[in-house]
């Protein structure tokens, strides 16, 4: 198996971003494989190995809000995929989130959307199921294309599509909507191979910039506080001793000098 492994990442040395991908996609079938095996007194996954580089941090490089401006077009020609952009965008749902998004998932009182598992969608996590603050606005537009004729428990998106049963590999209900945004994002300069996704990057990185590290952790909904930092940089306030101020004071007296700038 580990030479499967190999032959497969040699297939993207010419491409790091390609190869980097690919052997973030091994590593998690490795630790799976290994995972089988715990406790056993034999593993015969135990020697596979595949390095696997530290994600790059994203920082945030979208105005989204000029993207949200433009996406507002969307709300008359298109409400299914204006919905699928505030999902994505304001609340940094992820792709299978906002395809089992219900309207029940709304709490207008509260500004908030909470994921919940139900009989055809399991969230990631256990973490995953939780609420996430949201603008009052969002909660506003997102009301504005619900249809009259819907149910509570009826989905946001593509609620024509009944549910899906479950299925060894991926797909989704809203397919053709998260198709539409997609091709709509890339001719608004979201470039990427997952430009739905990069947008619950930029949620991520907005809150990060704007608040810290761990409100980010707690809006992404992520399993630990590792996983945010791994892919946001770190929001610290700048603490330090103001030494100045301490040398040229009279003994007994110390100050603190606290900024809310963010690190370079």
């Amino acid at each position: 198996m580990q030479g499967a492994i190999d032959a497969k990442i040699a297939t993207a040395r010419a491409d790091a971003s390609r190869e980097r991908s690919i052997r973030r996609t091994c590593a998690a079938a490795a630790r799976e494989a290994k995972s089988l095996f715990s406790g056993r007194p034999w593993n015969p996954f135990a020697a596979l190995a595949v390095r696997c580089p530290a994600p790059p941090q994203y920082n945030g490089r979208l105005d989204v809000g000029a993207l949200l401006r433009a996406g507002m077009e969307l709300r008359a020609t298109d409400p299914q995929q204006f919905a699928a952009l505030l999902l994505f965008a304001g609340a940094g749902l992820r792709k299978s989130e906002a395809d089992a998004a219900r309207w029940n998932w709304i709490h207008a009182e509260q500004s908030t959307i909470t994921v919940r598992a139900d009989g055809n969608f399991t969230p990631k996590t256990h973490a995953s199921e939780a609420p996430v603050f949201v603008d009052g606005g969002f909660v506003e537009a997102l009301l504005s294309v619900r249809p009259i004729e819907t149910a509570d428990d009826d989905f946001i998106l593509a609620p024509e599509v009944p549910a899906l049963p479950p299925a060894t590999f991926t797909r989704y209900r809203a397919a053709k909507v998260f198709d539409r945004l997609a091709a709509w994002l890339r001719e608004h300069g979201l470039t990427g191979r997952t430009p739905l996704h990069d947008l619950r990057r930029e949620f991520g990185s907005y809150i990060a910039q704007n608040a810290d590290i761990f409100t980010a952790s707690r809006q992404l909904r992520h399993s630990s506080i590792q996983v945010t930092a791994s892919f946001y940089a770190a929001q610290r306030r700048r603490v330090a001793p103001d030494l100045g101020a301490m040398l040229a004071s009279n003994p007994g007296q110390t100050t603190a000098t606290v900024t809310n700038k963010g690190t370079p």
